[in-house]
């Protein structure tokens, strides 16, 4: 679990706007004829109320909130919408003489007062689930709070045997919800394990044709939730990875290397793909053993991501990578002499004993230990080498110390190197870096 602090001041280092949401009647002859219709609407029947509505094609925002204060409230509207026939319901609700934009205002009123009652009252309009979650999304769409995803989360555990138009139009409001909501996703992520299939599958596709960083997060999120993955869910981090910063990435990859040991050959493929994706060096021992795997497809596919993860040759003999495993594990094992070199050696041993870690791919954690060492050292040329070789170490506590350096440490060109590194660890479309890097 990320802390807070510290994520804020490295974004810091490196808002999504509020939005007034009020209703408010318009101005001149239109607010007199919402003056109107409300005296007309006063105790008016539900039916009445209903008719009254659906007469009304030019039905505005404001002239939607008169309604629901003449019904008594939101709550009052949706009952009287409860209670006219299922018929009139849908054609009220969701027919052609009612434009996108005159159903929008209507239902996003009654979400912005209550949207718990907004999905209770859309659930007893008819049988159709699936225009209950569109009518659901497309209500509140645009609103952006953890009431609005729980209701939509309601809406799509609802959805069943949608249609490929369906799908497309159900996964497309969500992935709009999502970018308007970008502080939001835990609240749908927590709940994805519960859609059914066509839901779930609807929700994915959306997301995947608008990637983000926020449609990033909610699919991690969904990965961490779910004790059953699926190759669509794992792949839609594969399409989305690159929006987000490596920090994310890294977040994500240790939930999907978990993957690469199914035996679900579709979703160990997806996991390599994945893993590649998300820069996932630290799995280079399981890609090998993938070598040996019945697919041959996932055996390409486990080779292709060794040799871009490490920047090494092509090869299918899976003893030459055993060895450069084993040679890595040798170095980690010796690499205690180098953490003297970094605190009190001269600056040119100090130097190069930072290139020899930074140019190691495996084994994180010695190399993160051996460049917090280097950030004591004396000469200010060897810390801001060490800082900046942290940027290839996507951890909380390589993030953390890199805050720390960049505000306290007394030389110019230290801060700055550090300040870097945080932006590229935290800044949304960061690449990773090449293995090779100095």
């Amino acid at each position: 679990m990320r802390s807070g602090a510290v994520w804020v001041r490295a974004v810091g280092l490196a808002l999504w706007p509020s939005v007034a949401l009020v209703a408010t009647a318009p101005l001149g002859l239109a607010g007199a004829r919402e003056h109107s219709v409300g005296e007309e609407a006063q105790g008016a029947p539900p039916a009445a109320l209903v008719a009254l509505l659906d007469s009304n094609p030019g039905i505005g925002d404001g002239w939607s909130a008169t309604l629901a204060r003449a019904a008594g409230s939101p709550a009052g509207l949706l009952r009287a919408l409860a209670a006219v026939q299922p018929g009139a319901r849908a054609e009220l609700t969701y027919g052609e003489r009612w434009g996108r934009e005159q159903r929008h205002a209507l239902l996003t009123t009654l979400a912005r007062s209550s949207p718990s009652e907004l999905s209770a009252a859309l659930m007893t309009f008819d049988r159709g689930s699936r225009a209950k979650a569109l009518a659901v999304i497309d209500a509140i769409g645009a609103l952006g709070s953890d009431d609005d995803a729980a209701t939509v989360a309601l809406a799509l555990q609802e959805l069943r045997r949608l249609s490929q138009a369906e799908s497309r139009t159900i996964g497309d409001a969500l992935a709009r919800f999502l970018h308007s909501a970008p502080n939001h996703p835990d609240t749908l992520a927590r709940a994805f394990a519960t859609f059914p299939d066509d839901a779930q599958a609807a929700v994915l596709t959306g997301i995947a044709s608008m990637p983000s960083d926020t449609s990033f997060r909610f699919a991690r999120q969904a990965l961490d939730a779910t004790a059953t993955p699926t190759p669509h869910l794992i792949a839609v981090l594969t399409v989305t990875a690159p929006t987000t910063s490596r920090l994310e990435r890294a977040y994500a990859a240790a939930t999907v290397r978990q993957s690469l040991a199914s035996e679900d050959s579709g979703l160990v493929l997806a996991a390599v793909q994945a893993t590649r994706a998300l820069a996932d060096v630290e799995a280079s021992a399981e890609l090998v053993r993938l070598f040996g795997h019945r697919s041959r497809e996932v055996r390409r596919a486990a080779l292709e991501a060794l040799v871009a993860l490490t920047g090494r040759a092509s090869t299918t003999d899976s003893a030459v990578w055993q060895q450069w495993l084993q040679q890595e594990s040798s170095w980690a094992r010796a690499s205690y002499h180098l953490g003297a070199v970094l605190v009190r050696g001269s600056e040119e041993r100090a130097l190069g004993a930072v290139r020899e870690v930074v140019a190691r791919v495996l084994h994180r954690k010695e190399r993160e230990r051996l460049l917090e060492l280097g950030l004591t050292h004396r000469s200010p040329l060897v810390r801001a080498a060490a800082a900046r070789g942290l940027a290839q170490i996507p951890t909380e506590d390589a993030l953390a110390t890199l805050v720390r350096i960049a505000e306290r440490d007394p030389v110019d060109v230290v801060r700055e190197a550090a300040r870097s590194s945080v932006q590229g660890l935290t800044h949304l479309g960061a690449e990773p870096l090449d293995p090779a890097q100095d």
